[in-house]
Order: structure tokens, then sequence, then C-alpha cells
């Protein structure tokens, strides 16, 4: 997604009201009368957040979550979108209206546990299948330039399409990130033997890891063709 300025500001504003509305849901409990409070069911589909889009159609924020896609707006209840309630591990918005997200189907739901790509063209009231149905789970996913970025199985993998992959670096790793030009960042997952992200990187193509565009994070200049060590 793009790091537009509004849009930071719109997930900002996305981000605290998720988390006032966790700590509802966990401070929830019976009244003085003996009811549960009403404040303490809705919110809590949003304490397993997974990620967060921005439409650029309307600026609304999407939030997906273990329990399925919802919409948050400051000062009201989050709302589910559509009735899916699938696991939506990765999520990314690709253009108006349009968003992409993997994960697991939902008990009961008919749909494979792992769901491979899906594609909404209606803001995520409806999802059609486009690739790798059953077989992969995205846990992060991103796009530029018509370009969906997706990690799943400890490789980065790359379509344009929707429908065939190209396999590129092969890493451990926890998320994710595309800038608007194309350049794709990685969070590496910590592990004790492993150098600091800031080490250098022996090899013949480097990755450029600038701090100022990438903070802590590897980036490839190449879309994800190489990684540290590579």
């Amino acid at each position: 997604m793009n790091a537009r300025p509004a849009v930071r500001t719109l997930l900002a504003l996305a981000g605290t009201s998720i988390a006032s509305l966790v700590l509802v849901a966990c401070g929830g409990g019976m009244s003085d009368t003996g009811e549960s409070s009403a404040a303490s069911t809705s919110p809590e589909a949003l304490s397993h957040v997974h990620g967060l889009g921005v439409d650029p159609a309307d600026d609304r924020v999407y939030v997906a979550t273990h329990s399925g896609l919802y919409t948050v707006t400051k000062g009201q209840e989050p709302k589910l979108v559509g009735n899916s309630k699938d696991d939506f591990m990765g999520f990314t918005v690709t253009g108006e209206n349009t968003f992409v997200a993997s994960g697991h189907g939902a008990p009961g739901s008919g749909r494979p546990g792992n769901v491979g790509l899906i594609e909404t063209e209606d803001a995520g009231r409806t999802w059609t299948s486009r690739s790798l149905s059953g077989e992969a789970d995205f846990h992060s996913l991103d796009s530029a330039k018509g370009t969906v970025y997706g990690y799943e199985g400890g490789r980065i993998r790359v379509s344009t399409d929707l429908k065939a992959w190209d396999d590129r670096a092969t890493l451990e790793a926890l998320d994710l990130a595309v800038s608007p030009a194309g350049t794709s960042c990685w969070q590496p997952r910590p592990r004790v033997s492993s150098p600091a992200p800031t080490a250098a990187v022996p090899s013949a193509r480097a990755p450029d890891r600038s701090r100022r565009s990438c903070p802590g994070l590897w980036r490839s200049p190449s879309s994800a063709s190489t990684r540290p060590g590579s």
C-alpha cells in the first residue's frame, strides 16, 4: 500500500480505535444488575488483528481479523463486512474497492483450510478464489504497480496476474512490505544465532538496507529476488 500521509493518519486513528475496543472487550463483565455488558461482545472480534488497509475509493479503514473483515469508524463499533467469518491471515488493498487476502476458511463455511489467494472487487462483501486454493496460506501480502507480493511457507512469492506465481527469496520473516516503486522490504524473524539486520551482507548482489527507507528491515531493490547471505 502507498505510505501516503493521509493513509498513515487513517491507519493511526484505526489503531487507536482498535486498541480502545479491545480494552473495552477485556474489561467487560457483569453489571450491577447481573447482566452482561453489551460492550463486551462485539469488539472481541478485533482482538486478533492480522492486517489493516484503507480503500482509496472512500478512505474507509478495513481490519482483517481472525474471524472476518471489519470496517472501523471513530466513535462507532466495528462492523463485519459481508458474511464471511474466515481467518484473514494476509490482507492488502490493491485498488478502489479491490482487496486480496489469504488465510483459512471458517468452520462450516465449506471453504478449504488454506484458501490460497482470494480477491474481492466489491470492498469485501464477496470473495473469489484466484489461485492456490487448498494449497497456500499467505501470512503477509502487499502490492505495488499491479504486482502482488506474498510471504508463504518461508518464501516470497510474486504474481502479476493473481494466478501464476514466481518464487523469489527463501527466508524466515515476520512481515513483508512493498514501496509504491516496487521495492520490497521484509522484517527478519529474530534468532539468537542470526546477525543483526544492520550487519554487512556478504553477497555479490547484496540488498540495499537503507535505514532511511526500510529502518530495521532487509531491503531488496530487485523485487525480492535477493536475501541476506544469498
